[in-house]
Order: C-alpha cells, then structure tokens, then sequence
C-alpha cells in the first residue's frame, strides 16, 4: 500500500509540474473587449494556433520555439480557426461570442480591436469546412462560408466590414474558396453540377467556369505561389490523389504515389515542393512532400500517432504541423526535411491549427 501510495502521489506532482509548464506562459487578461491583449511574439518567428488549455477553445500565439506563449481571445464562447492578414498585422478567426451562430470576427495581431464583420442573422458560419475564413492578397477583403437552406454559399465582406456580398448569384453548394495570388480570381469547390469540382471566377462573380473534369471530380483548390497551378484533391480511382494543374485546368495530372487523407495540403513558398498527409504505411497519418512535378515524394515524420495539418514557415525553411504521438494534441515543428522535430506547445491539452504569421512586413 506505501508503495501504491508513493506512486500516486509521483504521478500528481508530474502532473502538476506539466501543467504549470502548459500555463506559466500564458498571458492573462480579463473577458473585457477592451482588455483581452496578449504579449505579441517577434514577427520573424510567431505562430497562432488554437487551444483549449483554458477549458475552451482559444488563439494563441508563441515563437516558433515554444516561449512567448500569449492567449489573444480569453473569451468563454469558442474562438476558432485564425488566419493571418497577409501583411501580418491582423488575424480573422471565427467565434460565437455575439450569438448561436459563429461570426467571422478580425483582430489584431496582439489581440486587440475585435471587431464582428458577419454579424447577419440570415448568415450561419460553417467553421467545420476547410479554409472557412481566407483573406484576399491585398488584406481589403475576407472570403467566407455560410449555410443558406442546408446549401454552403461563399460570401465577401470588406475587412472593416462593409460590402457584405454572395460571390456567385446562381444557386449551388459552393465552398473552399482560395484567392488567387494576384486577388484576381477565386478557385473553390462546388456541387452545381451534381459532383464535387474546381471552378474559378473572377473576385466580382464574373465568368465562373468548371476547370476541372468529371473524372475523379475534385476539392480543395490551393493555388502556386506564382499563379499559375492549382492544386488539389482528386479520387479517380476511388481514393484522394493530390492533383495539379495549370491555372485553366489544362495538364491535370497525379502527383502523389501515397492516398492522400485530406487533412492538409500546401505549397511551399517558392512553389517547388507540396506537403500534404497520408494514412499508407503506419496506418496513422504522416505529413508527406513531394516535388510539384510528382517526384521525390517522402515522408517527413514517419512516427507512429497521426501528424497532420502541415503549414510551412515564410522562409520554406521550417514546417509546423499537429501531431498525437505523445496521445496529445500538440504543436510541433520541424525542418523542411523532416529533421529536428521538436513539440513546441507541450501541454496535456488540446493544440491544433497553427500557421507561420507571413514575414512581409
């Protein structure tokens, strides 16, 4: 009994020693809108990501080696997938702090001025879909999606707000929207035409077209750095494959060897390299690269646990991702090449979604 005590009593101060490790970074402050501002990180190096190690989800930010943890919300309703502005000075994220349905809220980079910009009743947020949230290159506007009578719909709004508009005014459950890199276009998923596909219009709802085939369908439109390419998810042969093609859908080809799980997929900075997640090999996901032009495909973590949500770092340098091998949720951090990973948020919490804060400022 002594020895069964002696080990009990082991077990809780680790598990207190964890969560003072998990919490003595973060940066209180009270639920007040005009207060809740955390210690920003430098620009170089700063990570948002979502916790729930307050007992709710939250965005937080950190370096990319762990300190300076900072929560930026602190709000008791859920606050959800962050996405940088492309200048890095403010951070779009979804919440239900005004009511039952999520909102599309802006901020800050430190957490301040958060302000509501989709406050419409007739609007109900789909948070659940990919890229839910994305901002246009120039940082004026924000692409969002809705459910309007059980059908996803993609709507606009300026980032202070105003301009509330539908992208496409015919009927169709559209959803994924990514802007092109010069915010001229808009690639996305819909279901218009019965099965799932790519189509591209202009920013103003212009020439909307299909650009992909019926076979195999497609999801997930993320276009190259350079604008040229798309690439995306396809299931010609009854599995999801990463495809690519040009920016008009010509040349669609297969560039994985590995089915891909969909739960992550991004180009790296300078266009060369995709990373993407596969469940083959140790039955758990893995985050893979491969070349644009298909070859060299490898497997990055190769652990057992699932690692997925790959983001890569300004520089092409680094990649973050989320990954269960420690049977937590975690933050980790890796070299392009699959070296030094290294678990960054280390708490017996849930920690997921984190993206670089873009380095163009």
């Amino acid at each position: 009994m002594a020895a069964l005590v002696r080990i009990l009593i082991a077990g809780l101060i680790a598990l207190t020693a964890s969560l003072a490790v998990c919490s003595n970074h973060s940066v209180d402050a009270p639920v007040d809108a005009a207060a809740d501002v955390g210690v920003l990180p430098a620009v170089s190096s700063t990570i948002v990501f979502v916790s729930r190690r307050d007992g709710n989800p939250e965005i937080y930010v950190m370096d990319a080696d762990g300190a300076n943890l900072a929560n930026l919300t602190n709000h008791p309703e859920a606050d959800t997938e962050p996405v940088w502005s492309p200048d890095g000075t403010r951070i779009a994220f979804l919440s239900r702090r005004d009511g039952e349905a999520a909102s599309v809220y802006v901020m800050d980079a430190d957490g301040a001025n958060k302000r509501n910009l989709s406050d419409r009743r007739e609007l109900r947020l789909l948070p659940v879909y990919p890229f839910a949230c994305v901002w246009s290159p120039d940082g004026k506007s924000i692409a969002f999606v809705v459910m309007r009578y059980v059908h996803p719909e993609i709507y606009i709004v300026d980032a202070d707000g105003a301009n509330l508009r539908k992208l496409v005014d015919t009927p169709g459950r559209d959803y994924d929207p990514r802007w092109s890199p010069d915010g001229g276009s808009i690639a996305f998923t819909s279901r218009r035409d019965g099965d799932p596909g790519i189509y591209v219009v202009h920013n103003d709802g212009g020439n909307l077209r299909r650009v992909t085939d019926h076979l195999g369908g497609g999801s997930q439109p993320v276009w190259s750095p350079d604008g040229r390419s798309i690439a995306f998810y396809s299931w010609p042969g009854g599995y999801r494959e990463i495809h690519v093609m040009d920016a008009d859908g010509a040349n669609q080809r297969s560039i994985s060897s590995t089915p891909a799980s969909g739960h992550g997929l991004g180009w790296s900075p300078d266009g060369a390299s995709i990373a993407f997640c596969s469940g083959s090999g140790l039955g758990a996901d893995q985050v893979y690269i491969v070349d644009a032009n298909g070859r060299n495909q490898r497997n990055l973590t190769n652990r057992p646990g699932n690692d997925y949500r790959p983001s890569w770092s300004p520089d092409g340098k680094r990649i973050t991702f989320t990954s269960m091998r420690d049977r937590n949720r975690d933050i980790y951090v890796m070299d392009a090449d699959g070296a030094n990973q290294r678990n960054i948020s280390n708490c017996p919490a849930y920690d997921d979604n984190a993206t670089w804060r873009p380095s163009s400022r």
